[in-house]
């Protein structure tokens, strides 16, 4: 998906590793099992190793981990490897866990035999889809399935939402999100990444598909949230507290205590081959 034409700041994640792993939200085992049910794929580790990109500090690492699979998760920035492999120092181990620090298009497809599945939470569109598809096509069986993820989340409280987008406007634009357009908005760019897929004549899409959540975390945890995303990065460390003071102001005062998201999860799941859904 074209989230991001810019793919120079992919490693920027690194310098925010702490907001990172922090705020990011893990996605539960049963994402994993409703995701394979939905595709006909049965929720088992026996199917040989998965292979994970953009694994960040696990957020998906672990539910993939959860049904006895094993996982080989790639992920370019060394801070995250690092924290990944601690977060998950038990499975590395075990040998159920290999991590390695390295872009996905780096990959070898001979060092492995071909994966039945390859996950990708919100790290897809770090890729470069010239070679990712085709990789993906290499590195998959031939009833493999690339599965890409990515998360929406909005405040449910949609005034809270404005008044922090008062002061996303003026400390940080990139992450105003207008509770009455985002969603809407976002439809011409998931289009846009199924037509990238279809395009590269290597992979088909089998099926695509949108839920929501309600999810809840501290005020505490929502600013790390927000100060992880690759932009923020270029941020000057006064201008990161100004902005993570700001957001902490704006959910104290009242309401309710914690924050409140509504997360819109859109999935797109594609298979080696030229005909499938568009």
């Amino acid at each position: 998906m074209q989230a991001n034409r810019d793919r120079t700041a992919g490693l920027a994640f690194g310098q925010l590793v702490d907001h990172y792993d922090a705020g990011r939200l893990a996605l539960p085992p049963e994402f994993v099992g409703q995701t394979l049910a939905r595709l006909g794929i049965p929720a088992s580790g026996a199917g040989g190793p998965r292979l994970e990109v953009g694994a960040g500090t696990g957020q998906l690492t672990a539910a993939l981990l959860a049904d006895d699979a094993r996982v080989v998760a790639v992920e370019p920035s060394a801070p995250m490897t690092d924290r990944l492999r601690q977060n998950l120092a038990a499975s590395v181990a075990a040998g159920r866990l290999s991590v390695r620090c390295q872009s996905f298009e780096s990959l070898d497809p001979a060092e492995f035999e071909p994966f039945s599945q390859i996950w990708s939470a919100d790290a897809w569109h770090w890729v470069d889809p010239l070679v990712g598809y085709p990789l993906a096509a290499r590195l998959l069986r031939p009833e493999g399935v690339l599965i890409c993820t990515w998360s929406y989340p909005l405040l449910t409280d949609h005034e809270r939402q404005r008044r922090l987008n008062q002061v996303y406007v003026r400390l940080a634009p990139d992450l105003v999100r207008d509770p009455d357009s985002h969603l809407a908005e976002l439809e011409p760019l998931l289009a846009e990444g199924r037509a990238e897929i279809t395009g590269s004549e290597l992979m088909s899409i089998a099926d695509y598909w949108s839920q929501s959540a309600e999810v809840s975390m501290t005020a505490e945890q929502y600013a790390d949230f927000q100060l992880s995303f690759a932009n923020i990065a270029s941020m000057a460390p006064a201008q990161q507290a100004e902005l993570s003071a700001a957001i902490l102001d704006v959910l104290g005062a009242g309401g309710p205590p914690g924050v409140s998201l509504t997360t819109w999860r859109y999935t797109v799941a594609s298979r080696p081959g030229k005909h499938g859904k568009t």
